[in-house]
């Protein structure tokens, strides 16, 4: 865990505060699926990538209006469109096709026309944020929502100024926290096959995904970090603010930090359970009783 100084702490604030207004910081709703005739699904690729890409983002609804939330890089020169509907759409008037140009879902407001169905659209475009897109094996974060202590592989895309800086496996993602488990927006722990650099920080295997779902100015965390820096205290984790998708839904505006573990560029004191384990190989100490003082 490096330090950081406090002048580029506050300039990454900033940055999170000038996105914030430009998108919601909880996207807790419902996706859409109505009944009946018109538009059942609709997804855009920011960077003209294939329907089921990782990084094709589904559209989100609440309360009868919709939403679509792009990441800072988004490419609507090359943004690709695609949807199921039971008769012709357009867009503000214009036609568009499923697998055609995006290059019209600017951000503000739109109108869809599906027949007779009429969709009031908002388009909301993050800045300076890298995006953070992640799949599951089975599409979906239900069983990891079950039991936090449940894990599952999957896959984790990272985009960063128009490029792509992580493309790869995910060994696991998992649930953390104990109270803020429980708000609608979750953290999660995730974990690579191998020790990796994220967006510049030290690399590793274990990450964290801090949803700061109790926390609408975004700032505790952060602001907690930035003092650290400024005083100098040791091993305090580095972090980046990020938008996070899994499997195509906007979950909203996250922190990805470093895991509190021991190890270099962790915290680098020694391992005494390591130590425990050389030297007595030939015991599970896992399988010893617990106990204590009393």
């Amino acid at each position: 865990m490096k330090r950081r100084t406090l002048s580029k702490a506050i300039a990454l604030i900033i940055a999170v505060i000038m996105s914030a207004q430009l998108i919601p910081l909880l996207a807790t709703g419902a996706y859409a699926d109505p009944d009946g005739t018109g538009i059942s699904v609709l997804k855009v690729n920011p960077y003209g990538g294939a329907e089921k890409s990782i990084d094709t983002i589904i559209w989100y609804a609440t309360g009868g209006k919709f939403f679509l939330f792009l990441p800072a890089d988004t490419d609507l020169g090359s943004a690709v469109v695609y949807f199921t509907a039971d008769d012709a759409v357009t867009l503000d008037g214009a036609d568009i096709v499923s697998g055609g140009s995006a290059s019209g879902f600017t951000a503000g407001g739109h109108t869809l026309i599906c027949g007779e169905q009429s969709y009031a659209l908002t388009v909301c475009t993050s800045a300076n944020i890298p995006a953070v897109y992640i799949t599951t094996e089975s599409g979906s974060l239900d069983y990891i929502h079950e039991d936090k202590n449940n894990k599952e592989p999957g896959s984790i895309r990272i985009h960063e100024n128009g490029s792509v800086s992580i493309n790869s496996a995910l060994k696991q993602i998992k649930g953390r926290g104990n109270a803020t488990w429980l708000y609608k927006k979750r953290p999660y722990n995730i974990k690579f096959d191998k020790k990796t650099s994220v967006l510049g920080m030290p690399k590793a295997k274990k990450w964290t995904l801090l949803a700061n779902a109790y926390d609408l100015s975004l700032l505790h965390n952060a602001s907690g970090w930035a003092l650290a820096y400024a005083f100098g205290m040791p091993f305090t984790s580095e972090y980046r603010f990020i938008d996070l998708y899994a499997n195509g839904e906007y979950l909203g505006n996250y922190i990805i930090c470093e895991s509190v573990e021991i190890g270099d560029d962790r915290v680098e004191i020694e391992d005494l359970e390591k130590a425990n384990e050389k030297a007595n190989p030939d015991l599970d100490i896992e399988e010893l009783p617990q106990g204590g003082t009393g």
